[in-house]
């Protein structure tokens, strides 16, 4: 295996190269403040968010995977002139930490063996340090910093005065969350009431999409089951039978021989139901004593009568019949249905379970169980309309728009109140707190204010008076803007004013990118609350939906060993060799691909670009990278002939790639912009440059193709430019569209083709005259 083929990171000194670049150029935005940005009226803005990780362990591939498209948007509008905010912060509401700090405790106390310990060494936390983590707090100190590190080391464009943790640890965000409630449920977005929601029997609370550990999107499922009286071994019982309703005769009655079925009394009468139906039915407000059990097998060959017919009960092997696990099912395939409702003329029981096993992250396998709680009423007519509104205006690809309005059409009330876990309480009821995709939906607006609240990620160091914090404070910021005369008596009060000038110029959010499962949660959530809380012209503008990343072509997996914390990746490759990997993996929802072989290439040809192009700007100085490239195409183009050469061949050639990597990169596709901007114009300058004198041409194609790459490559683009100009990718128009002469484009395809054409053509006359 070659060097260049292989998985193994660069031994010969390169990749460590690339590290200390990577390295000074941190240490360097870090001084600069290179990516604090602060609202600047008359100045275009671009506002980029992406969902926060959440705290219960290290960032890995896949984060950083998502993360990156969000990262090249932001960088690519940097250097088209917009004063591009990217900030970032990290989620740590909900059951995952808490409960993991729980199984933790209990396995240290001798309790029971949870495992994890051992998934805390295995994300290199040292043994004495162990015991810490039985505090779900130190889990919100943690890994916040670690996590932080990682996208420092990655190189990310964040305005990191903006971050901070969630949870009511966080007091400012606490109030927010506050305000944001408060101010749904005066808009009747809240309500209280009985519902059938999936729900975890050890931890006694709903079990939402981000409180599982498996069983993601997973619904309650309804059956009608229908008492059917049988007599066995001379005792009578009613089957609890699942139909499908309105089906015709013939019938058949299948039991599982293999499943001992249980006896309860159930309304007065003796039941045989399957054992696992117990818990749904007490949940769903049922009372029900076990009494005795039936095997299956004791079942086949007992004669019941249904719909007036006589049916010998079937056995089967099979133990995954759905609900009772005792079934009615129509024999053959007749389209003719039944006119008489089951309700008529069988008792039945209305019941719930989960469609597909759930099991949480306390490790417990959910139920479903009607219970009260509080609800968004996502899906109410109105609100719903809003909803369609901002996603028919929404600048988005076929695959998103297709998936937010499939979940729009089927997404309804949804409990956003917990009783155990971490987060923010529910302001009027602090008996409950506000789930983990509840308090998760518009706090993009609070990143636009939180460099002015507190100076730390935890809202320990306030920089303005917490007197002044309450429901008014927010909403003069975010609300609506008063009538003259009706303001809040905070309305005016200096700090408020510039939060809400920050607020208003840079909102709305211009690019939301996500992962392609947040569409049918995350992402409606977002929309939802968002054309509730703000005005129109607020709502968001663009949503980039992408599919997960695997390993090697394997999806990444700690049990079998094919798996990358961002960390390593970096130390095994070098930041700028990972996001040229990740930028080549994939643009769309289909899930992409990490190659380590491709990675590792990556460093090498990286490190040679840089060897090659560094000497051409040794001693060059210039007042704006914007300014130079200006200036050599304006030059250029007054040079070169608008007739046909290989140079002016050449420079049009760069000014469409060019133009192609920048249409590419606006609409997120970014394999497709390497393809054009690093992986095409990178061999055509090599050429050009054995064959041309024109130094000032080779020159501008190089200072393209750093400008082009900087967004992927950033650490090593601007380090080759440090010395060129003070600070080579600041906000400016540095990248923007050429005109090209496509007839001279259209004529270097034709020499290439009739080059083509005459080598093939001597090829097969020096085949035949050596016949």
């Amino acid at each position: 295996m070659t060097e260049q083929s292989s998985t193994h990171s660069v031994k010969d000194g390169k990749k460590e190269e690339l590290l200390e670049i990577e390295r000074k150029m941190q240490e360097t935005w870090k001084e600069r403040k290179e990516y604090e940005m602060d609202a600047c009226k008359g100045k275009k803005k671009y506002f980029t968010t992406f969902p926060y990780a959440y705290m219960n362990g290290k960032l890995h591939l896949g984060h950083m995977f998502s993360f990156s498209k969000a990262d090249f948007a932001a960088r690519f509008k940097r250097i088209t002139g917009h004063n591009s905010l990217f900030p970032y912060a990290f989620h740590c509401t909900g059951m995952p930490i808490k409960a993991a700090a729980d199984k933790l405790k209990d396995e240290m106390a001798g309790v029971r063996k949870t495992g994890q310990t051992e998934i805390l060494r295995s994300m290199g936390i040292e043994e004495e340090e162990i015991e810490k983590f039985t505090d779900a707090s130190y889990w919100l100190k943690y890994f916040p910093v670690k996590a932080r590190s990682t996208l420092e080391r990655f190189g990310a464009a964040v305005d990191w005065r903006r971050c901070f943790i969630t949870t009511d640890a966080n007091w400012f965000y606490d109030s927010f969350i506050c305000w944001q409630f408060e101010k749904l449920r005066k808009q009747n977005r809240v309500s209280f009431g009985k519902r059938y929601t999936v729900y975890c029997p050890k931890d006694n609370q709903p079990c939402m999409d981000h409180d599982r550990q498996s069983g993601e999107g997973v619904l309650p499922q309804e059956y009608l089951l229908v008492k059917v009286p049988i007599e066995v071994s001379g005792k009578n019982y009613k089957l609890l039978a699942v139909e499908k309703e309105g089906l015709a005769a013939p019938y058949k009655c299948v039991v599982s021989t293999g499943v001992t079925y249980s006896v309860v009394e159930l309304d007065g009468d003796l039941v045989i139901i399957s054992p696992t139906c117990i818990p749904n039915l007490s949940a769903q407000n049922y009372k029900v004593k076990e009494v005795e059990s039936v095997e299956g097998a004791s079942l086949e060959g007992c004669t019941i009568q249904y719909r007036g017919e006589d049916l010998k009960i079937e056995g089967t092997t099979a133990i995954g019949l759905p609900a009772s696990k005792i079934i009615i099912s129509q024999i053959g395939s007749s389209n003719e249905k039944s006119k008489e409702p089951l309700e008529r003329i069988y008792p039945t029981v209305k019941y719930y379970e989960p469609l597909s096993k759930v099991i949480s992250r306390s490790g417990a396998e959910c139920i479903v169980a009607l219970v009260d709680q509080w609800h968004l009423n996502y899906g109410e007519d109105s609100w719903k309309a809003l909803a369609q509104e901002c996603i028919d205006n929404m600048d988005l690809t076929k695959e998103t728009r297709e998936s937010l309005n499939f979940g729009l059409g089927w997404l309804s009330k949804w409990a956003c109140s917990r009783s155990y876990g971490l987060g923010t309480k529910l302001p009027w009821d602090p008996e409950y707190v506000i789930d983990s995709l509840s308090d998760s939906t518009i706090y993009m607006a609070f990143y636009t204010v939180k460099h002015l609240l507190s100076s730390d990620i935890f809202g320990e160091e306030p920089l303005i008076d917490k007197s002044l914090v309450d429901y008014d404070f927010w909403e003069s910021i975010f609300g609506e803007t008063p009538a003259a005369g009706k303001e809040p008596a905070v309305y005016n009060h200096p700090s408020v004013v510039k939060m809400r000038e920050e607020f208003t110029y840079f909102y709305p959010v211009d690019l939301r990118p996500s992962a392609k499962d947040l569409t049918n949660n995350h992402l409606l959530f977002f929309i939802y609350n968002h054309v509730s809380l703000f005005r129109k012209e607020l709502w968001p503008q663009k949503i980039f939906t992408n599919g997960h990343i695997m390993l090697d072509n394997e999806k990444m997996s700690k049990s079998i060993g094919n798996f990358l914390t961002g960390d390593e990746a970096i130390e095994k490759f070098c930041a700028d060799a990972v996001r040229l990997t990740l930028a080549s993996g994939g643009d769309t929802d289909q899930d992409s691909n990490f190659s380590q072989q491709t990675c590792n290439a990556a460093v090498l040809r990286i490190h040679k670009l840089y060897k090659a192009i560094s000497p051409i700007f040794t001693g060059m100085r210039c007042p704006s990278l914007e300014a130079e490239v200006d200036r050599l195409e304006k030059q250029l183009k007054a040079e070169l002939s608008t007739e046909f050469t290989e140079d002016s061949l050449m420079f049009n050639k760069v000014l469409l790639l060019k133009n192609q990597t920048i249409s590419a990169f606006e609409s997120l596709f970014f394999r497709e912009g390497v393809m054009h901007g690093f992986y095409s114009l990178e061999p055509l300058i090599e050429h050009h440059s054995k064959i041309t004198k024109n130094n000032e041409l080779i020159k501008y194609a190089w200072l393209v193709f750093l400008s082009l790459n900087y967004p992927i490559i950033p650490h090593v683009t601007e380090y080759i430019l440090k010395d060129v100009t003070e600070t080579p990718f600041c906000v400016s128009e540095i990248v923007k569209r050429s005109e090209v002469a496509q007839d001279i484009v259209d004529m270097g395809e034709w020499i290439d083709k009739v080059v083509v054409h005459t080598k093939k053509t001597l090829a097969r006359y020096r085949k035949k005259n050596k016949m």
